[in-house]
């Protein structure tokens, strides 16, 4: 890759801060590497992310680095404080239409960049308040899917929604935002997602919900 070039004495291995599922963006996101010069001198950061862009740009990879910085031998891009994540929800309101959105209705620029619904029933009021719901500090194990790990550590802290924590995965976060639309549409009800907030267990999730597609999810920001 473009940091061989740079001609480290050591193999470069780069660490990714997250993994994110098929069909989910990242617009900031961080990653960790070990380079060592034969000189023992540091790499200016302006030089790599030059360098990198510019490699990126000559190989057609769809890659900006938006900058680099020098840190500590300990530091590791896992250890976040905290994550933010983004979901883009487009309501598309079509006169005379009551069925499921087409995609002959989808702009071109918002093919899989967002979760168009056609909804022809979608309350604005409980979606928020289905929102409210998440924030604050739960066990989120309803919305984790399925895992060999029964002692993972599932309860997290929402400050808000957009949803800010320090170790969501992407599935959780599609879950929980297909709690909140299922309850705008009408599929599932308010006391329905207080249920699966109260009573923590893969056996909670109500089969009505299904996981919204990774299409609409962004990861936007990594704080340290």
């Amino acid at each position: 890759m473009g940091l061989q070039f740079l001609q480290p004495i050591n193999d470069p291995v780069v660490y990714m801060a997250s993994r994110t599922d098929a069909g989910v963006h990242a617009l900031n996101t961080t990653c960790h590497v070990d380079l060592t010069k034969s000189d023992n001198s540091i790499y200016e950061p302006t030089v790599i992310t030059s360098w990198l862009n510019t490699y990126f740009y000559r190989e057609a990879v769809p890659i900006r680095v938006l900058g680099a910085k020098n840190v500590s031998d300990d530091f590791n891009c896992k250890s976040a404080i905290s994550r933010t994540y983004l979901y883009r929800i487009l309501l598309a309101k079509l006169k005379g239409h009551s069925g499921g959105l087409s995609t002959v209705y989808i702009p071109i620029e918002e093919l899989n960049r967002c979760h168009f619904i056609g909804a022809h029933e979608f309350d604005i009021n409980i979606m928020r308040q289905a929102a409210k719901m998440f924030e604050g500090f739960h066990d989120f194990r309803t919305f984790m899917g399925k895992t060999k790990d029964d002692d993972r550590i599932t309860r997290r802290s929402i400050d808000s929604v957009i949803i800010i924590e320090r170790n969501f995965k992407d599935l959780g976060v599609r879950r929980c935002g297909a709690a909140i639309v299922g309850a705008a549409t009408g599929k599932v009800s308010l006391q329905d997602i207080e249920f699966m907030l109260q009573i923590p267990s893969k056996h909670s999730w109500n089969s009505k919900l299904k996981t919204l597609p990774g299409h609409g999810l962004y990861l936007c920001n990594i704080e340290y």
